[in-house]
């Protein structure tokens, strides 16, 4: 059995963006064209392409419906997600998010959609790593800026450092039943 790796996100809103955001239908993974290159990081069996109905569009109704999903399914060890509204910052942990590929888009996905209502001059990102294994394994690394989310082969320093952070200050509050 493999190890699940962790997720960790951090979201910057303008005010009443938050809200909007989560009202909104979910991004489909068909609006982001750099799947691919994540695919090909992680050398995958078969020919290595991105299954073309992974990437089609599916039925959504909000990015709430999800977001709650996750928070009711104890498999993802998810804790509260955390957002300020005098900030504007949503930080999301999911202490074992999956260690499968395609189940990590499927997270990937609607996170990666929340560029279009960030503060473009925010530093937002979400990364995917191996925090309860070690934390260096990178599962997936996204840069929201201006407007839009970009898959990257590295995790920035300080990026890698909050993450490990936030997903030490979730994994205690989860072992305290918090």
């Amino acid at each position: 059995m493999s190890e699940p790796y962790s997720l960790y996100a951090r979201l910057t809103f303008a005010p009443g963006a938050f809200d909007a955001f989560l009202a909104a239908a979910p991004a489909q993974p068909s609006a982001f064209d750099d799947w691919q290159a994540w695919f090909d990081q992680h050398r995958l069996a078969g020919d290595g392409r991105v299954p073309a109905g992974l990437l089609a569009d599916v039925e959504a109704g909000r990015v709430a419906d999800i977001v709650e999903a996750w928070q009711r399914d104890p498999a993802l060890g998810m804790p509260p997600i955390d957002y300020d509204a005098t900030t504007g910052v949503c930080r999301i942990a999911m202490l074992s998010a999956s260690e499968n590929v395609e189940a990590l888009l499927r997270m990937l996905t609607p996170l990666r959609g929340a560029a279009a209502w960030h503060r473009a001059e925010a530093d937002d990102f979400i990364v995917v790593l191996d925090f309860l294994w070690g934390g260096e394994q990178l599962g997936a690394y996204v840069a929201l800026r201006d407007g839009r989310s970009h898959l990257g082969t590295t995790v920035p320093p300080a990026h890698h450092a909050e993450a490990i952070d936030f997903l030490e200050h979730a994994l205690a509050a989860f072992e305290q039943g918090a």
